[in-house]
């Protein structure tokens, strides 16, 4: 019970389940299970992940979590990267402490997350009232969770598409398999230089290149670095190139006629191509990471004193794929 569920309940989502020989090995140290792309960035299904957490008032829980399932962004080792938490229980009946100290214990641990607890058998709603009334709106309690039970399944599958961001638009990408363009550029300034090694961003600019083999293919940052007259024999020849320049991508565009043009770029690129008086056919823009600020707190380095840190941290999960097509 759950893998199948959560695999069942995310079908309109593209995803990888990471089996051997089509069977799935569960380890109590932690399992990746699956891989899932969604319009903010891909998703990690873990099963028993494990993460901090200071006094969890479960009994055998000592200083740690580890949910049955966790659903999270990248980073997976940072809690606040979760976006569901799902425990599985057998009981056929409930128990109350058991099932209360969970959802404790998870709603602290995973601080950003729903957490949802199924039961095999019943689950008395009024569990949810030993809990605070800030964690209960994070929690949701499933009773008669069972494969032939369609209603149990429903919420349970409500719940989670309630939580995540959309899957990848399968219209655009069938848009991007039909597309004929005659030249595709792709920015190699500095600030390119991860974004050019993600395999969501690699795998729509080889789709480009696929379909438009003999566009001519341009590396450009402030100026064209390089030009190849077959697309689907440069590509990887640009894609080795050093990525360090500025960006002034009108600049290095200026001589060429964007009518049917693709151009692969950041927010920066584009906020510079969407002022041009006739802008590319399409700019594919990757959005930037958005940076946070944590406080990370360091227990006793003298004795009876802790100190308290601020540190900044980007969190590539929030960098979302955006097709700009022109009107």
């Amino acid at each position: 019970m759950g893998a199948t569920q959560i695999d069942k309940a995310l079908e309109d989502y593209q995803r990888t389940i990471h089996h051997i020989d089509g069977a799935l090995f569960f380890k109590f140290s932690g399992t990746h299970v699956g891989t899932i792309e969604t319009e903010k960035g891909r998703i990690h299904i873990w099963s028993e992940l494990r993460s901090p957490l200071a006094n969890p008032v479960g009994e055998g829980r000592k200083g740690h979590i580890q949910p049955d399932y966790s659903l999270t962004f990248e980073p997976v080792t940072e809690p606040s990267q979760t976006l569901l938490a799902i425990e599985c229980k057998q009981y056929r009946r409930a128990k109350p402490k058991n099932f209360v100290d969970a959802l404790i214990d998870y709603a602290s641990g995973r601080p950003n997350a729903k957490v949802i607890l199924v039961n095999y058998g019943e689950m008395p709603e009024k569990i949810l009232n030993q809990i605070d009334e800030n964690l209960k709106q994070k929690t949701l309690l499933i009773g008669n969770f069972m494969p032939d039970r369609l209603e149990e399944f429903k919420i349970f599958r409500d719940a989670l598409l309630e939580s995540m961001p959309n899957p990848i638009n399968l219209k655009k990408e069938l848009t991007l398999k039909e597309l004929q363009c005659d030249l595709i550029a792709v920015d190699i300034s500095g600030s390119m230089e991860r974004i050019l090694e993600e395999e969501r961003v690699l795998k729509i600019l080889w789709m480009i290149v696929n379909t438009s083999p003999t566009a001519k293919l341009l590396a450009i940052d402030t100026t064209v670095k390089r030009e190849w007259d077959n697309a689907k024999i440069g590509l990887n020849e640009l894609l080795a190139l050093p990525r360090k320049g500025s960006t002034n991508l009108p600049a290095a565009l200026s001589s060429y006629d964007l009518s049917h043009s693709v151009i692969l770029t950041d927010d920066d690129g584009w906020n510079q191509l969407s002022k041009i008086s006739i802008p590319p056919y399409l700019v594919i823009e990757v959005g930037s990471e958005k940076e946070v600020e944590k406080d990370i707190t360091i227990p006793e380095i003298w004795p009876g004193k802790e100190t308290t840190v601020k540190i900044k941290m980007s969190v590539g999960s929030e960098k979302t794929l955006y097709f700009h097509f022109r009107e």
